[in-house]
């Protein structure tokens, strides 16, 4: 089985959330997540965008905006790549968000609380913004996997971790059902 036609099987039996889950996994193994965070140059864009996206996900699923705006991440580089993906709507919905805080104070906890008045008042601030992001979230895996799949022979070098993956992730799942 060549490269192309191995990449191709795998993709295909994968659902979107194991391809996400083992490409953003893949890509953080090969680079490091600082040198993604800081957009490195050996970081292919494609793959800056998938990881971007997905480890940002992340702290919504969890905290809302009130997390994005004290967390030392590459703020304006999620919307960014959220467009990238098809995603519009949320990219303009998380700069508004990025505009809340003064530029400087992004990614400082204690700045930003400050700014807010305290912890609660910042999580207050995000609830508006939080309910916009719920509606607006639902299809980002979807969206990931299909740009990965759209970009699937860039990723020959690392299909075997891919498939390492995929493949955990389905034997924890089946022992869970089980």
């Amino acid at each position: 089985m060549n490269n192309n036609s191995k990449i191709d099987s795998i993709f295909a039996e994968a659902t979107d959330f194991e391809l996400t889950d083992a490409v953003h996994g893949a890509i953080e193994d090969l680079y490091g997540f600082d040198a993604i965070l800081e957009k490195a140059k050996n970081v292919p864009f494609d793959r800056w965008v998938v990881h971007t996206v997905i480890a940002n996900t992340g702290y919504f699923e969890t905290n809302g905006y009130s997390y994005f705006w004290g967390t030392k991440h590459d703020h304006h580089g999620f919307a960014e790549a959220l467009k990238v993906i098809g995603k519009p709507i949320l990219a303009q919905i998380v700069e508004t968000s990025i505009k809340k805080v003064p530029k400087d104070i992004l990614g400082d906890w204690d700045k930003v609380d400050e700014y807010f008045g305290s912890y609660e008042k910042r999580l207050e601030a995000a609830i508006i913004l939080d309910a916009k992001l719920i509606n607006e979230h639902p299809d980002i895996v979807p969206k990931v996997s299909k740009y990965i799949r759209k970009n699937r022979i860039r990723y020959y070098d690392v299909i075997d971790k891919i498939e390492k993956s995929i493949m955990e992730s389905r034997k924890l799942f089946e022992q869970y059902e089980s």
